[in-house]
């Protein structure tokens, strides 16, 4: 668990580009906020957000943003699946919800 909140702390506070970009990216914070109501999958993102609407290949644009969210240490598979999309569940690491809450927010 630590080495996922030092990732998520960088991607939070970090000065260099890559965190910057992650913290002004408004599908990162669409995801957030998303996963802040409750368990998420693809399928929900893909329904309820913009997340790179218009852009070619839109379904695996999310799946690589959950991958990273995943890595980074802002969610975290439930290890549920849904039987009629053959998806994984994905939720909100507790200890980050606050600072995922003040990203979406701020």
């Amino acid at each position: 668990m630590d080495k996922n909140f030092e990732i998520a702390n960088y991607y939070l506070t970090s000065p260099h580009k890559k965190a910057k970009d992650f913290r002004s990216s408004g599908d990162y914070k669409s995801i957030l906020k998303l996963a802040l109501q409750g368990d998420i999958k693809a399928n929900n993102i893909y329904q309820h957000t913009s997340v790179a609407e218009g852009k070619e290949q839109r379904g695996r644009i999310i799946g690589t943003m959950l991958k990273n969210l995943v890595h980074w240490g802002f969610l975290i598979k439930t290890g549920k699946h849904d039987p009629l999309y053959r998806q994984d569940i994905f939720s909100l690491n507790e200890p980050l919800r606050e600072q995922a809450r003040l990203l979406v927010e701020g």
